[in-house]
């Protein structure tokens, strides 16, 4: 009686444990459409503070990049104008002991100058004695001189307050020492260690409207462009005495009578160069990006 009474309780309790209905427990339903939109919109924001915060630094990033590369190009510019300038009179016949000084500068004016001068470091000496009616010089080296083609070089030669000038007809340069031929024979005689200069024309000049600098060695090429992306060039003249020489019309440097102009040509010093050049990209936020230099050049030779 009681294993049938137990056998039953046993059926009874696997029926109840078969019908059972499990319910979910609490926490372990999915997510809800409003759970998600909101978990979407914060991390929507999350990434673009990101993004602000990356293109902050890119921005800030391209701004210094382009304005390094901006002051290099400017300073780069100033020290071939400067080393050009200090150069004003070199190899060419200047000393004051000369009865007619050829004049270095040529042309002065806010935004051109035109002057004497061997930029390439070709003038000589005279390695041996130059006699009177002589059509050869002796120098240690030749290779720097034009004597073949058109235009051919000019030489000067400077001993003090004699010189003279002569178109070469030829060079030597397999000699021990060198020789150039002139055209045509000296006029005076010429110590050993006297110099024979070579000195070109060169100028500089400046286009607003293209924003370029044109610079011109006087090699016969004609003007090149030295500069690009300059929004503004400006040159400024001084005397012994720092007095400003003005470039003004009809006033010294930019007076109409030759004896007046070649007088201030002569007093000119010391030079003033201030160079403008802008960013060749635009750069968020600032734009187009600008900068200025200056620098006082003291010829060597004036």
């Amino acid at each position: 009686m009681s294993m049938k009474l137990a056998s039953r309780s046993g059926i009874t309790r696997r029926r109840c444990l078969l019908g059972r209905v499990s319910r979910p427990r609490r926490g372990s339903a999915g997510f809800t459409v409003t759970e998600l939109v909101v978990a979407a919109a914060i991390l929507a924001l999350l990434l673009a503070g990101i993004y602000q915060v990356l293109s902050s630094g890119w921005e800030t990033y391209a701004v210094g990049d382009a304005k390094a590369d901006m002051q290099q190009n400017a300073r780069l510019i100033m020290e071939v104008v400067e080393g050009d300038l200090r150069l004003i009179g070199y190899g060419y016949p200047t000393d004051p002991a000369l009865i007619n000084p050829l004049p270095r500068v040529t042309g002065a004016s806010g935004t051109l100058i035109t002057f004497w001068a061997d930029l390439n470091g070709v003038t000589q000496v005279l390695a041996a004695n130059a006699a009177a009616g002589a059509t050869t010089l002796s120098i240690a080296n030749a290779k720097g001189f034009k004597a073949t083609g058109s235009p051919k070089d000019t030489v000067y030669l400077i001993n003090g307050g004699t010189f003279e000038s002569r178109t070469l007809s030829s060079s030597n340069t397999t000699a021990t020492p060198n020789t150039l031929t002139l055209a045509a024979g000296t006029t005076n005689a010429y110590p050993q260690g006297s110099l024979v200069g070579r000195p070109r024309q060169v100028s500089y000049s400046y286009n607003a409207g293209q924003q370029k600098l044109y610079r011109d060695e006087g090699d016969g090429t004609g003007a090149n462009v030295a500069a690009e992306n300059v929004t503004a060039f400006q040159l400024r003249y001084f005397d012994s005495a720092d007095a400003e020489i003005s470039t003004a019309a009809g006033v010294e440097l930019g007076s109409t009578d030759a004896t007046t102009k070649a007088a201030a040509l002569n007093r000119i010093r010391r030079i003033r160069v201030t160079l403008t050049v802008q960013a060749s990209k635009m750069t968020r936020p600032s734009g187009l990006q600008t900068y200025q230099v200056t620098s006082d050049v003291r010829p060597r030779n004036l």
